[in-house]
């Protein structure tokens, strides 16, 4: 019995143990806690917002791939070709489809193609083209959706949109090929305001893999747009590289005439030119004239021939300075030296 009254008692100091457990567990997970924060928070561990904060203090690597912008005159005269290529597109696709055909400018962008290109779904519908006098290859990207609806309406089928997007067929790849084509040439009707394009479809793909038009870091111009055929809308791009507008820069982007000198402006800086050539020498020539003589007649001049001049006795003569015609005067002496009295300021030269 003493050994039970011992076990009992040893069950009560056990029972009074496993009751003080969650107390004990709560004090053991504060210091737990409060150790842990002190190991987080110590010197020896670099926060990531730390590290942040130093790198964003730091100097950043460069891009070099980071787009061109190009100026303000240049994105004028590039809305006023797509101003002038909705119009036209709008009533040329309303009279092909005969239905109602909108389309919407939805502005331009810079980029780089691989970027364009990253964003291009598979299966999708683009084409390259050439758009000369611009240099290189440009690309042309349809909505997939709309291209088949298109397709439907031209073959005499409803306006509806398509569920399934798969890559074209022989004869739908032909008709494709017919509606990227008008585009092209309602684009050059838009851009006959600024220059004349000579646009030429070339290879159309399903997939922009097989696309190989331009370097990654190229800098493309994307020029996007929104085709709504009845109560379908899709949204179409032309991806055209900024080094193509090189041979043409002159017309999209022509430097600014600088304005004109003020009379005013104009006689205060000669005095300023005048006063700095004050001290400096010149050439002062008098011109008695000139003769053209054949190379054999050069050869046997000698002492005591004389050469006749192509002026007269009584012909003004020229005053050349540095080389250039600037005053005609008369021969005469002052104090028993020769002199030019000068009668006349040149202009031109004679």
């Amino acid at each position: 019995m003493p050994e039970e009254t011992r076990t009992d008692q040893d069950l009560n100091e056990t029972g009074a143990a496993v009751s003080s457990g969650p107390e004990s567990a709560d004090e053991s997970g504060e210091s737990e806690a409060a150790s842990s924060d002190a190991d987080i928070f110590g010197s020896d561990l670099d926060l990531p917002q730390e590290e942040s904060e130093e790198q964003d203090e730091g100097p950043h690597a460069y891009d070099f791939n980071r787009p061109y912008s190009i100026s303000r005159v240049c994105e004028k005269n590039l809305e006023s070709i797509c101003e002038g290529f909705v119009k036209a597109a709008g009533l040329g696709f309303t009279n092909q489809f005969r239905a109602n055909t909108s389309i919407e400018y939805q502005g331009l962008e810079l980029s780089s193609y691989r970027d364009f290109y990253a964003d291009l779904p598979n299966p999708t519908c683009i084409c390259t083209a050439t758009m000369a006098p611009l240099k290189g290859l440009s690309l042309l990207n349809l909505d997939m959706g709309l291209v088949f609806t298109l397709m439907k309406k031209l073959l005499g089928g409803p306006i509806e949109p398509e569920v399934e997007l798969r890559k074209f067929t022989d004869i739908e790849f032909g008709l494709a090929r017919g509606i990227l084509s008008r585009m092209l040439d309602h684009f050059r009707t838009g851009a006959a305001r600024v220059v004349e394009l000579e646009p030429q479809i070339g290879n159309l793909e399903n997939n922009p893999v097989y696309l190989n038009a331009m370097a990654a870091g190229e800098t493309v111009l994307l020029l996007n747009f929104s085709l709504t055929i009845e109560d379908i809308t899709g949204a179409f791009s032309f991806c055209i590289p900024l080094a193509a507008f090189d041979p043409v820069k002159d017309l999209f982007d022509p430097e600014e005439t600088p304005e004109l000198r003020s009379a005013a402006e104009v006689a205060r800086d000669r005095s300023l030119v005048l006063d700095l050539i004050q001290g400096t020498g010149g050439e002062l020539v008098v011109e008695l004239g000139a003769v053209d003589m054949p190379m054999q007649k050069l050869t046997d001049l000698k002492t005591g021939d004389l050469i006749p001049l192509d002026k007269s006795l009584h012909s003004p003569l020229r005053v050349l300075v540095q080389g250039k015609p600037v005053f005609r005067g008369f021969p005469g002496k002052l104090n028993k030296q020769r002199a030019v009295k000068i009668t006349e300021r040149l202009f031109e030269e004679d």
